[in-house]
């Protein structure tokens, strides 16, 4: 026996997966701005706690190299922060389609 009574026909589950996967793409395209201040601090951060104090200063290879490290970290960021509404959606998508025992 389903927890969830309703069942839904094949378009019914891919218009609550496409609903569910635009708010968790929502969240992220929000977080992801507000994150992108904190990834100078992080990576200054990283780079103290990793690097020997006389090393110096970080060289980058490519002229973009550092922007899209900011935005990787930004993006890995923006993935904690946003976690417990993807786990929420995730689980609420999967939920129905468990038995009660399990």
């Amino acid at each position: 026996m389903l927890i969830n009574q309703q069942l839904l026909p094949y378009l019914g589950h891919l218009e609550e997966f496409r609903r569910r996967l635009l708010i968790c793409l929502a969240v992220m395209i929000i977080s992801l701005p507000i994150c992108w201040p904190c990834t100078q601090w992080c990576i200054d951060w990283l780079w103290h706690a990793s690097a020997p104090s006389g090393l110096g200063k970080m060289v980058y290879s490519a002229p973009l190299e550092m922007f899209f490290v900011r935005l990787k970290l930004s993006f890995i960021l923006a993935i904690c922060i946003a976690s417990p509404v993807l786990i929420w959606h995730i689980t609420r998508y999967v939920y129905p389609a468990l038995y009660a025992n399990e």
